[in-house]
């Protein structure tokens, strides 16, 4: 199951800052509204799709011995890591963007926008790191 939800989140999190990635190039309004869109949905669907991972590896911490452990226990502490850029981050910019009425944001909301994809790519690499170490894990068991 850590496989899988690791897997998946961090699937999730590549297409995220992919499309980010690709929508840098849209005027104020038409970025604000898709990423106010967006987040809408995500702040739904988001707080399980983050947890669930983690608390699938934290069990396999409790089901595996020797290095199946250290890896899950690796795995684990990177998906906190996940956790807590998201909560110290992400979502505090993701507040302030929502806040935002569309076509008249701030004149640094691409300072804002920037901001919140740097550490979205810091966060999907870590939750790859995070699967791939879920992945060691379950080869070793």
């Amino acid at each position: 199951m850590a496989v899988v939800t690791s897997g998946l989140i961090a699937g999730q999190m590549l297409a995220i800052g992919l499309a980010n990635q690709a929508n840098r190039g849209q005027p104020e309004a038409e970025w604000t509204r898709r990423f106010q869109f967006e987040n809408a949905l995500f702040t739904k669907t988001m707080p399980i799709a983050l947890m669930a991972p983690l608390l699938a590896s934290v069990i396999c911490c409790f089901l595996t011995d020797g290095s199946g452990r250290a890896l899950f226990i690796a795995s684990t502490a990177t998906m906190s890591v996940v956790l807590a850029i998201t909560m110290t981050v992400n979502v505090p910019i993701n507040n302030q963007v929502a806040s935002w009425k569309v076509g008249a944001a701030p004149v640094t909301w691409t300072r804002v926008r920037d901001r919140w994809l740097t550490f979205h790519w810091a966060r999907t690499a870590i939750g790859i790191v995070s699967f791939v170490l879920a992945v060691a894990g379950s080869r070793v068991v």
